[in-house]
């Protein structure tokens, strides 16, 4: 009897001692991932943390990759006599940019918003909410943005008391992001492409797809123009151009009315004839090239004025 107690008290206390074992295994390798991300001094994981906690731009551009490589700060700084700064991110949608507008406009108001959108983004889908793993790392220095990562699960803030989950999948770009060489201070979040893979002298034409709207979308994207009203900030949201034709008329109508709602503005350049009309002007399809993206923030500078 005395045996088995013995044997019992022995494995509960190499179960304790595992338990422990994990989670200081968790809190070192965590904390010194999250140092690490947060040093990072190019790639997305720079851009994103200093837009949301140092940018005090005049004009703050807002938007996945069609975003961060259609629209050239630069330009539009010289043009317009207005610091600019671009936050998009490949791969990471309308949530994700309320999110990232949320982190600013607690800090700061500034003259203009550009989002960029692409009306299928208002639909339900379940990768829109899996991308909302970018914010992880922002969920205690950034409290805003835990109601936008508590929609990938209810059980979202559990898994955040271990350390390393908010950085799964990151260490590489944490290492290219402290080793890197791109100068992210010069571009001001603009990443040019080059060249073309459009092979086809016409657009595509794509069918639009049977889908529902998503309200927590709707509501995002209405929040924002909420609080651009209310504080005087001048909201545009723009379809920039795509090298495909697609049949968006229930979406424009309800970023239109938004938009009317709230004295903010929306520009649909999907199919804008000199962009649409001339291939040479896109990487691939969803995507302008540095010549287009020229052409375009010029266009954007122009409708600003």
């Amino acid at each position: 009897m005395l045996k088995t107690k013995n044997k019992y008290l022995r494995f509960v206390a190499n179960a304790i001692l595992f338990l422990f074992s994990i989670v200081i295994f968790d809190q070192l390798i965590g904390r010194t991932l999250k140092h690490y991300y947060f040093t990072s001094s190019s790639g997305d994981y720079y851009r994103t943390t200093y837009a949301m906690d140092s940018t005090k731009a005049d004009i703050i551009i807002l938007g996945s990759s069609r975003a961060s490589h259609h629209y050239i700060p630069k330009l539009m700084e010289d043009s317009l006599s207005m610091s600019c700064y671009n936050t998009g991110r490949d791969g990471n949608y309308l949530l994700f940019n309320y999110a990232v507008f949320k982190s600013i406009i607690k800090r700061h108001n500034p003259k203009v918003f550009i989002l960029d959108i692409y009306p299928s983004e208002l639909y339900q889908s379940e990768n829109s909410y899996e991308g909302l793993s970018s914010l992880l790392p922002y969920y205690y220095d950034n409290p805003e943005t835990q109601n936008i990562i508590g929609l990938r699960s209810k059980i979202e803030k559990y898994k955040m008391f271990s350390e390393v989950y908010p950085f799964n999948s990151k260490v590489i770009a944490i290492c290219k992001g402290n080793l890197g060489s791109y100068n992210d201070n010069k571009f001001k979040g603009y990443l040019p492409l080059y060249g073309t893979t459009i092979l086809q002298n016409k657009p595509l034409l794509n069918n639009a797809e049977d889908k529902k709207f998503d309200v927590n979308k709707i509501n995002a994207i209405e929040s924002m123009a909420l609080i651009c009203y209310q504080k005087s900030i001048r909201f545009i949201v723009v379809q920039s151009p795509r090298y495909s034709i697609v049949n968006q008329k229930e979406e424009n109508e309800v970023l239109y009315k938004i938009m009317t709602k709230y004295n903010g503005i929306y520009y649909n350049l999907v199919n804008e004839p000199m962009f649409i009309n001339n291939p040479g002007l896109f990487r691939d399809v969803p995507h302008l090239n540095d010549l287009g993206a020229q052409l375009f923030t010029q266009l954007i500078i122009q409708k600003i004025k």
